[in-house]
């Protein structure tokens, strides 16, 4: 086998490569992705207040607030970032010629920004609370509520940049990840990226936050004041 022959086999094996971690990086952003709507949805509901949202938090809570759930969550995202990195590479190391466009003009940048506000936002209200280990001590969204009321301007800026950098992520990604992971699938077209359903999404989750913020009863006020103490440092 002379050396063009060996370019060759080693291109298709790059291409191969290629197509592996693209399929990866479709099916994890699919569990991603489910996990973020049912989250958004419930967050949602807090338009009709922070005891409504609670009363539906409690009801899906089993489905994505136990440790096989959030495991599973986090090796998607894990999944999702590191077969991005690993296409770069391969396509580098393989010099492949692969013409790719991005679900949306700030995907990568949004996918960047969205990675570390997740890690902070559940070390806040997931991570942090279970290290207390105090008996029936489970958080709600008057963790979220603490935080808006007492220390507004850090926590707004978390949880709107969340509400509005995952829309425009998800809503955008999210069909070709099923397109990419099912290529039969044939997404409908109300469900496709599109600049307004981004700002619904955004304007929902916002307007739940707002909601969950006038929480008028937070009884476990000392705790959360010390999560957020720990986790922001001040």
């Amino acid at each position: 086998m002379d050396s063009k022959d060996k370019d060759v086999v080693s291109r298709q094996t790059g291409y191969k490569l290629y197509g592996y971690a693209t399929k990866a990086q479709a099916i994890s952003a699919i569990g991603f992705t489910a996990f973020i709507s049912l989250h958004g949805m419930n967050v949602a509901t807090g338009i009709f207040g922070a005891d409504t949202a609670n009363r539906v938090l409690e009801l899906l809570r089993p489905l994505y607030q136990n440790k096989i759930s959030e495991d599973l969550i986090a090796i998607s995202l894990g999944v999702h970032l590191l077969s991005g990195l690993a296409k770069t590479v391969i396509k580098h190391v393989y010099k492949l010629t692969i013409e790719t466009k991005a679900p949306a003009k700030y995907h990568y940048i949004s996918g960047g920004l969205l990675a570390p506000l997740v890690g902070v936002h559940f070390n806040l209200v997931r991570g942090t609370p279970r290290e207390w280990h105090v008996p029936g001590f489970s958080t709600d969204f008057g963790i979220v509520a603490w935080g808006l009321q007492y220390r507004p301007l850090v926590t707004w800026s978390i949880h709107g940049s969340l509400a509005a950098i995952a829309s425009y992520h998800i809503i955008y990604g999210a069909p070709v990840a099923f397109q990419r992971a099912f290529p039969s699938f044939k997404v409908p077209s109300f469900l496709k990226g599109s600049t307004a359903n981004v700002l619904v999404a955004t304007s929902l989750l916002l307007a739940g936050i707002y909601g969950i913020s006038k929480l008028d009863f937070i009884p476990m006020a000392n705790e959360y004041s010390a999560i957020y103490t720990k986790v922001l440092r001040f």
